[in-house]
């Protein structure tokens, strides 16, 4: 049995889409006259989730993998997965589960579950024999499953360590879904639960699609944070190729009609950006200094969106355009490409001459697949909406990064999966601190310090430290990195077009 911390945030949000909590179900479900094909053999759904205007934050996906047996019951396989995050607190939780789900095909009620939690980077398995413990009972797989199969209406009773929760949904509308797997016309399903009101759900409902397969095409859970959504993405029935039977007529069956294609929109070089804090072309100019030695200026800058790699990309670099004192030479700097609507980065370019030459390197990431792929072509596993160095200085900016109350209970600590090097990506921590008066130069500045851990000793011991300006730009101010500074030049506190 899962731990109730586990179920909270975010996993609270898309544990009420999906799958991942070990609880039980015991099935009081109104009569209803149940659908059929609901348990379709090699049915894999993926879903792309987001958080209000925060795309892309988890990734899910259900599969039923294969019909057997189980103590010698007939048993339908399910496999479900989750990943987060693109950014996360401690309340919205980093999570990697994997879930094998065994279920009647019967009355849909679950046999055996099996859970890999992956979130602490050692996996952790737990089993549970439900057939001993509480038979007849549902976990979360077999409920949305369950859902599907009832048309949209029915009740029942949910048992979560060792409390009673009453649970009832009901068709209450209709919409048309529109998502990358298609248009779907659904009936919206509203689930009601003294559970999910524990939790803070103050609203869940589904879009179960109207034709006969009855996919849940859109998962809506609101909280007091605001609104989680999970679209469907992608929907795949594996199977084998039917074998043709020699010299048989074709069949007259009638065959579904297939959806139309669109035609592609012509692409336009340099769009705004959307829901962003910073303009597209926005230039910010940093002094760089150790002491009382002037080192160089370097500047930042999101300057286009075009097609690169046939992706749209923004393109973020951070360039040395003067220098005085040998740590760099004017050129070096890096570049990296994004997504413009999520800032996930594409790749990563760093190139610098004399003492940062160490940090030099070239990558690739993909946000689709979770990987970084490296120069020698090996790829690495890591979370989705894994950032960069560069990436991470402009997505900092769209965090609610306000302090906790409590500093004995850091809740509003951001942690953000990063790749840096080696084999895997690291978690930063940022810990916003309350507003404090920078100074610099002659001037005096309103700005929030947020404090960075990296889980990488070299870095940690760099004490790095980041103040963003109060206004809805958030603008970094100034970068420290052990000794050395970079103080934003006063120009460009005056917010541009």
């Amino acid at each position: 049995m899962r731990k109730p911390h586990v179920i909270t945030g975010i996993l609270i949000a898309i544990a009420a889409i999906c799958w991942w909590t070990g609880f039980c179900i015991d099935n009081r479900v109104e009569a209803q006259t149940e659908r059929s094909g609901v348990f379709r053999i090699g049915e894999r759904l993926t879903y792309s989730i987001s958080f209000d205007k925060f795309q892309n934050v988890a990734y899910a996906e259900t599969y039923v993998v294969s019909k057997g047996k189980f103590n010698g019951k007939a048993a339908i396989e399910i496999q479900s997965k989750l990943k987060t995050l693109n950014f996360v607190t401690v309340g919205v939780m980093l999570l990697d589960a994997h879930r094998t789900a065994l279920v009647s095909p019967t009355d849909g009620s679950v046999l055996f579950v099996k859970n890999v939690d992956k979130s602490a980077g050692i996996p952790i398995e737990t089993t549970t024999n439900v057939t001993e413990r509480a038979p007849g009972s549902f976990d979360l797989s077999s409920i949305i499953y369950k859902i599907r199969s009832t048309g949209g209406g029915g009740s029942f009773t949910m048992l979560e360590n060792e409390k009673v929760y009453s649970v009832s949904f009901q068709t209450v509308g209709a919409e048309t879904v529109r998502s990358d797997a298609g248009e779907f016309p659904a009936n919206i399903v509203e689930v009601k639960s003294d559970y999910l009101v524990e939790f803070g759900i103050t609203g869940l409902r589904i879009s179960i699609s109207t034709e006969e397969s009855s996919v849940p095409v859109q998962f809506r859970v609101r909280t007091a944070r605001g609104e989680f959504r999970a679209l469907i993405a992608s929907i795949q029935l594996d199977g084998p190729e039917p074998t043709p039977t020699p010299g048989s007529t074709p069949s007259n069956a009638a065959r579904p009609t297939p959806r139309p294609s669109s035609t592609p929109a012509p692409y336009f070089d340099n769009q705004p950006l959307k829901g962003m804090p910073f303009g597209l072309g926005e230039t910010l100019a940093y002094s760089v200094s150790s002491g009382p030695r002037q080192l160089g200026t370097i500047v930042l800058s999101a300057k286009e969106r075009v097609l690169v790699n046939k992706k749209d990309s923004l393109v973020l670099t951070a360039t040395v355009i003067n220098e005085n004192g040998g740590l760099f030479r004017v050129g070096n700097g890096i570049r990296s490409n994004v997504d413009p609507e999520t800032l996930s980065p594409f790749d990563l370019s760093v190139k610098f001459d004399g003492p940062l030459e160490s940090i030099n390197r070239s990558v690739k990431f993909d946000p689709t697949s979770s990987k970084v792929i490296l120069p020698s072509g090996e790829s690495i596993d890591v979370p989705v909406g894994t950032q960069n160095i560069l990436s991470l200085v402009y997505a900092i900016r769209l965090f609610n990064l306000e302090p906790s109350k409590d500093t004995t209970n850091p809740v509003n600590d951001t942690r953000v999966a990063v790749y840096w090097e080696g084999k895997a990506a690291n978690i930063f921590t940022l810990k916003p601190s309350d507003q404090a008066v920078l100074t610099i130069g002659n001037a005096k500045v309103p700005a929030q310090p947020i404090s960075m851990t990296t889980r990488i000793p070299t870095l940690d011991a760099l004490e790095i430290k980041v103040w963003l300006s109060v206004d809805e730009r958030r603008v970094p101010l100034r970068i420290v990195v052990g000794s050395y500074r970079l103080d934003l030049q006063i120009p460009n506190l005056v917010p541009q077009p």
